[in-house]
């Protein structure tokens, strides 16, 4: 049995991209972290970070939630693929 985990983004000016079968994380045009997408069942947002749109179709396809919530924890909005 696979444990499927969760990402948090709290890192202010972070950016997401899609690069091939995994997610990247970027601070300041760095890359900072390398997530395998079958190892992920959501990933989770605080403040302001830039998403890709291809990760975010991606994301959906997948069933992995993406949840956006501003700099004090507020919901904002989430992403979930079809049920």
């Amino acid at each position: 049995m696979q444990l499927l985990n969760t990402l948090y983004i709290t890192t202010a000016d972070t950016y997401l991209h899609l690069d091939n079968d995994t997610l990247r994380v970027e601070v300041a045009h760095e890359t900072r972290l390398r997530v395998p997408l079958h190892h992920l069942s959501s990933v989770v947002s605080f403040g302001h970070a830039g998403i890709s749109a291809p990760l975010m179709h991606r994301l959906a396809e997948d069933g992995v939630a993406l949840v956006l919530l501003d700099n004090n924890g507020r919901f904002k909005a989430r992403l979930e693929g079809a049920t």
